[in-house]
């Protein structure tokens, strides 16, 4: 009988293991496919097809289909060698406002070095036959003011170099940030439930956006708590977690549904991280958001 229950434990030990690392295999799978997909979203290239492979790989993951989630994330890592391809042709798009710029410069610089023959052979051509009558010997033209040349071509190189990189101005000029919310039952920020019953279902949703300047793997976690005095990030369970990698500009809203067993009042916690496209780890981004809830008995007649 010993010997039968100790085979038992061994045997379920092992398939634990098998299946902890199974996740952990595909969970490196995918955060690899993430970090180029991120790096490149962050460089102009289009990767919305690749964003959506991949939150289709982690919910396969998350219902235990890992071979599936597999599956689609090589899709996506074969892709990626492609996609390359977009890169070089919007970093050479990105530089191509600074080359025209170089070249107008060059342009202007070598017009004005060589103006007085150029405009000397013009005024030949177009007026060789004028009579010629003895002046102070001065140039009386705004060409051939120093002053005026040189506030002239200020002002254009200011404005080429402005057309330059503007944009990479448009583009890292903005501070990243994330943001979390709950919504009521109408789809914004008011109406949350406040007084509920013991037991009973709670229908809210999470609103996420990404303000990152690219693709992101978001997680979120849901906690309650019954005590106001503490702040995330909490180190308890989550009874929730979602996860989805959002394009920038993206919003994600999804429906969660909770209950609470016991009367008194709660705090329900929805707090914000994401896998750093970086280093590929879990970090907290120090935002968000709570529900106050005040759970009673639910009387019958």
């Amino acid at each position: 009988m010993k010997t039968t229950l100790v085979i038992l434990v061994i045997a379920i030990s092992i398939i634990l293991l098998t299946m902890s690392y199974y996740l952990v295999a595909q969970q490196s799978v995918l955060l690899t496919a993430y970090k180029d997909i991120s790096y490149l979203g962050a460089n102009g290239v289009n990767v919305t097809r690749d964003v959506a492979l991949l939150n289709e790989a982690i919910m396969l993951m998350e219902r235990g289909n890992y071979t599936g989630a597999e599956l689609v994330a090589a899709r996506v890592i074969k892709d990626v060698s492609s996609l390359r391809a977009s890169l070089y042709v919007n970093v050479l798009y990105m530089a191509l406002p600074g080359i025209i710029s170089a070249v107008i410069i060059s342009i202007f610089v070598v017009l004005y070095l060589m103006r007085e023959k150029i405009i000397g052979k013009l005024m030949l051509r177009l007026r060789g036959h004028y009579k010629v009558v003895k002046g102070s010997g001065k140039p009386t033209t705004l060409l051939f003011s120093e002053e005026v040349l040189a506030v002239i071509a200020a002002i254009i190189v200011v404005f080429l170099v402005f057309f330059s990189f503007y944009p990479a101005i448009n583009r890292y000029a903005i501070e990243p940030y994330a943001a979390i919310a709950f919504l009521g039952p109408n789809g914004t920020i008011m109406q949350y439930p406040s007084i509920v019953y013991s037991g009973e279902p709670i229908n809210v949703s999470i609103y996420v956006y990404n303000g990152m300047g690219r693709p992101i793997w978001f997680v979120v976690y849901v906690y309650v708590t019954n005590t106001s005095l503490i702040e995330p990030p909490l180190n308890t369970t989550p009874i929730i977690t979602l996860q989805r990698i959002l394009l920038n500009n993206e919003s994600w809203v999804q429906g969660v549904t909770l209950s609470i067993n016991r009367t008194g009042s709660y705090r329900v916690f929805a707090t914000l991280w994401m896998y750093d496209p970086n280093n590929l780890e879990l970090r907290y981004l120090n935002t968000y958001v709570y529900l106050t809830l005040n759970t009673t008995s639910q009387s019958f007649p």
